[in-house]
């Protein structure tokens, strides 16, 4: 007697075991998986206190209903026993988003937190020809740096199979700098003007300041005359 068998999958596929019942000692069990025009068979398996058990590697077999031909013989009879089981290996299909690029945050670049990114690490689906839609997991960092980052999305079906996917998310400097100045300066001077070496015009070009997101604190350089004439 052939015990009911369970599903072949990726975990057990390479040593499939099947086992069943016999009434008398002495029986040789060898059991035979068949799909399509391939097929495996088991070594021998010795009837032992009424059971007996044997693997075989079904690795080769494709997904579908698989055929189980278990036979059993002795010196006087052989006895033959069928069954079916179903081969499913195949694991859900991934669905990523297109690559994206965003703009840093800072330094350390954007947090995984970004609309942008959220947004795309949710888009993810999968399949599964069994199971039908199934969940997505990823392993994106909860920060990502200023480079190219590839994210890998994975979905399981129940027995274990895995679908796997990749998508990029870049992450470049494309902010400018921030200048911080007053719109206007105004300061007395001659009818000629003042040089640029005059205290109030050194100090108001001292006071701008440029900020990065990604640099920090910048050095300023401008394009002011050594001679400022009178007049805007």
């Amino acid at each position: 007697v052939l015990a009911d068998p369970s599903v072949i999958t990726t975990a057990n596929q390479d040593a499939y075991g099947l086992s069943g019942t016999c009434n008398m000692t002495g029986v040789s069990v060898v059991v035979t998986l068949a799909s399509g025009s391939a097929s495996t068979s088991s070594s021998a398996a010795a009837c032992n206190d009424g059971t007996w058990s044997a693997t075989a590697d079904a690795s080769s077999l494709a997904d579908g209903t698989v055929t189980v031909t278990a036979v059993g013989s002795t010196d006087l009879e052989t006895n033959t026993v069928t069954s079916s089981v179903n081969k499913d290996t195949t694991g859900p299909a991934v669905s990523v988003p297109a690559n994206i690029t965003v703009d840093a945050d800072s330094a350390d670049g954007t947090p995984a937190s970004n609309a942008a990114i959220a947004a795309f690490l949710e888009e993810a689906t999968a399949a599964d020809i069994v199971d039908g839609s199934v969940s997505v997991t990823n392993n994106a960092p909860p920060v990502f740096p200023i480079a190219a980052t590839t994210v890998t999305f994975t979905a399981a079906d129940v027995l274990g199979n895995i679908g796997t996917a990749t998508a990029v998310v870049t992450v470049e400097d494309q902010s400018p700098p921030v200048i911080d100045a007053p719109a206007t300066f105004v300061v007395l001077g001659t009818e000629a003007g003042l040089s640029a070496t005059e205290q109030a015009i050194v100090d108001f070009i001292a006071s701008v300041t440029a900020t990065d997101k990604v640099d920090g604190a910048l050095a300023i350089t401008n394009d002011g005359p050594d001679f400022y004439p009178f007049g805007a």
